[in-house]
């Protein structure tokens, strides 16, 4: 199996995304193979996956887990294709597209907040939520639309858009009520 160098740092230290330079410290050994085990077989089609790692973290991240996720259901992904993200063989063929939610331009993201941005009440941080996944939705739909049905590799096959939440302070709190309620708006 192909095997990513996801930690030798590649990006200054200075540019380096905090989870990132947190995950290479000594403690966090099993993280950084669990990582690893979920990039084994990965194929760095662009040669950035590493530096985006690196530098944004989360975005990558999700791919990583969106990867591992579908080799744990038995699912072979094709690399040889530039995009999207995963074609997937098997008795049904489908392709799949990892997009995050991202924080709105000038708001805080998920990393560097303080109890203070914890919310008193779920219901502004649900609907904000849902804002945010329904337009990381809009914008890989639009996508679809525009690009990958006219691909040949893409043609009659199912298109599955996996979405993380990474917008906020607390994102991983929207569990699947956001997603839930973003369902109702496509």
């Amino acid at each position: 199996m192909h095997k990513l160098d996801l930690f030798t740092q590649r990006v200054a230290p200075a540019d380096q995304h905090p989870i990132f330079a947190m995950l290479l410290g000594a403690e966090y050994l099993p993280e950084r193979n669990e990582l690893l085990r979920w990039a084994d077989g990965f194929v760095d089609r662009d040669g950035k996956f590493v530096d985006e790692l690196q530098r944004t973290f989360e975005g990558s991240f999700w791919e990583l887990y969106v990867y591992a996720a579908l080799k744990e259901l038995g699912f072979v992904a094709d690399f040889s294709k530039s995009t999207p993200d995963f074609v997937l063989a098997g008795k049904q063929e489908i392709i799949v597209e990892a997009t995050v939610a991202r924080p709105a331009q000038g708001q805080k993201g998920p990393v560097g907040w303080t109890v203070d941005d914890i919310p008193s009440t779920f219901r502004e941080f649900n609907r904000d939520a849902t804002i945010r996944l329904c337009n990381s939705f809009d914008s890989k739909a639009r996508r679809y639309q525009a690009h990958y049905r006219y691909l040949p590799h893409c043609l009659e096959k199912p298109y599955v858009i996996a979405i993380g939440a990474f917008d906020r302070p607390g994102s991983h709190f929207s569990a699947s009520r956001s997603i839930l309620a973003a369902m109702l708006f496509i």
